[in-house]
């Protein structure tokens, strides 16, 4: 569990934190961030946490991104990562029962962009870290068996254990039923509404 008074020279969570990534066996991890200009989280930085921390049981990041803190003026922030990014944790954290996370941009969903075409949804201008990097069929190998199953139709079915998740920061109105159904698909053991909700702070 650890609380953090972020400096305000350099609030990139993967500045902050990636040294984190080396403890490959961890299976609790709790963060609240004192920072009232949120941290900058990247579809890198998601992606960096899912294969790193397989075997997480509760991943709790409580703060919001800067995109989505408390008066701040989204044309003027970088982007947060990505509402598919999360598809990096359903997909490798096959332990994971608990999620809490800052609230993604959630404009691809919304905009009804195709799962599976997520090639150019990054929030940042890092060129390369795309949702597109996730590992298809033929990288994944008999791992996607474990994971995942992909229907003859090439939709893909996901098996993990997430039962609760938290989306922190930002405004729930902005969460449409568009997004609760893709969350409710990635993470198909949520149930019912009480098992996805919202906080505005950590």
């Amino acid at each position: 569990d650890i609380s953090h008074e972020a400096p305000h020279h350099d609030l990139r969570f993967g500045a902050m934190f990636s040294a984190l990534f080396q403890l490959n066996g961890l299976e609790t991890l709790t963060i609240r961030v004192q920072v009232s200009t949120g941290i900058i989280v990247t579809d890198r930085d998601v992606q960096d946490a899912a294969s790193a921390w397989p075997k997480m049981q509760n991943l709790s990041l409580r703060f919001a991104s800067s995109e989505m803190a408390a008066g701040a003026n989204p044309a003027s922030q970088p982007r947060t990562y990505a509402m598919y990014s999360l598809e990096h944790l359903a997909l490798r954290c096959m332990e994971l029962q608990v999620l809490a996370v800052p609230l993604p941009n959630t404009t691809p969903v919304d905009n009804g962009v195709e799962e599976g075409n997520h090639g150019d949804l990054r929030g940042d201008a890092d060129a390369g870290d795309r949702i597109a990097d996730l590992p298809d069929d033929r990288d994944r190998g008999t791992v996607l068996l474990a994971e995942s199953t992909t229907t003859a139709r090439g939709d893909v079915i996901y098996h993990n254990k997430v039962s609760r998740v938290v989306l922190v920061g930002g405004e729930w109105s902005n969460v449409s039923e568009k997004i609760e159904e893709y969350l409710r698909k990635i993470f198909p053991k949520l149930g019912g509404t009480g098992n996805l909700e919202h906080i505005t702070s950590g």
